[in-house]
């Protein structure tokens, strides 16, 4: 059975519309409570046991694989005469030593399918992870750990759940229709309906993590040739093609504090919540923040 080593990380822009900022720096290298965000994906991909990484994105977040060039911190940690930035650089080294990152230029805003596609060539034929940057999630274990741990009782394509909360569906985000096999795992249906078809209470959206096996792009590569704008590929497209031919894709739902970071609000109280909890002011974040619990 594959050990899951490979991470993708699509590096977007196009659900990102509330700051400026993202013209002039990408989105994942964005601080949020003093760290850039895509810190929080790869120290959980870490915890997950990946040891290899690949980013796609545009050439001007290749910034994001040079945040990572641990060569050029140490030789800059070496010049520096201030201990504590000494300090930070050699924890960096430490912590991320281990792991191999790549990164796939693409002169477009790719969707997840479309850059997984791209990143094929580092996969070699294996299990792979999927990470959103759009997407945090906190929880006692982490995301992609959990999912691991039911792809290795299925060995079927894992994708991670988040419940929607009744009355909240709405058509900016993909709704999936699922049949509920045991606590927490579910059997996908189909993906991308409109609310109005969905029980009240039973509704479920993608939380920005999965794990994929190779079987997954071979269906895309096949629904890519249906489209005009490949850049465009839809993944619910990809998984629902698999569900029509037959194949099996489960879901879990994963257990976390989770922020769809898309949006101002969310972005603070992912940062709000990051603060307080690093204070050790959980029981200040459950009373005014009651729904995340």
């Amino acid at each position: 059975m594959d050990e899951i080593k490979n991470l993708i990380i699509p590096l977007r822009r196009s659900r990102v519309d509330f700051s400026a900022l993202i013209k002039t720096v990408p989105f994942e290298l964005w601080s949020l409570a003093g760290r850039p965000l895509i810190e929080y994906l790869v120290d959980e991909a870490i915890q997950s046991g990946i040891n290899e990484i690949t980013f796609v994105g545009s050439g001007k977040e290749k910034n994001i694989l040079n945040y990572f060039n641990l060569e050029h911190k140490t030789e800059e940690a070496l010049q520096s005469q201030n201990s504590k930035l000494k300090e930070i650089f050699y924890l960096f080294h430490q912590k991320y030593q281990e792991v191999k990152f790549n990164f796939v230029s693409s002169d477009k805003v790719l969707s997840n399918a479309a850059a997984i596609l791209q990143a094929k060539s580092f996969i070699k034929g294996k299990t792979f992870a999927v990470s959103a940057p759009e997407n945090l999630i906190f929880g006692k274990v982490p995301s992609l750990k959990q999912l691991a741990k039911v792809f290795h009782a299925s060995e079927c394509p894992i994708i991670g759940l988040k419940r929607i909360p009744a009355g909240k569906a709405s058509f900016r985000r993909v709704v999936v229709r699922v049949e509920k096999i045991a606590q927490k795992v579910y059997k996908l249906q189909e993906l991308n309906l409109e609310k109005d078809d969905l029980a009240e209470g039973e509704a479920f959206t993608l939380a920005g993590r999965c794990i994929l096996t190779n079987q997954v792009l071979e269906f895309a590569k096949e629904a890519k040739k249906e489209i005009e704008h490949s850049e465009d590929l839809p993944f619910e497209k990809v998984l629902n093609s698999m569900l029509q031919a037959g194949k099996s894709v489960y879901g879990y739902e994963i257990k976390g504090k989770s922020f769809d970071l898309s949006s101002l609000r969310n972005w603070r109280k992912a940062e709000t919540f990051l603060i307080l909890d690093n204070l050790g002011y959980e029981k200040e974040w459950q009373k005014y923040f009651p729904e995340t619990y």
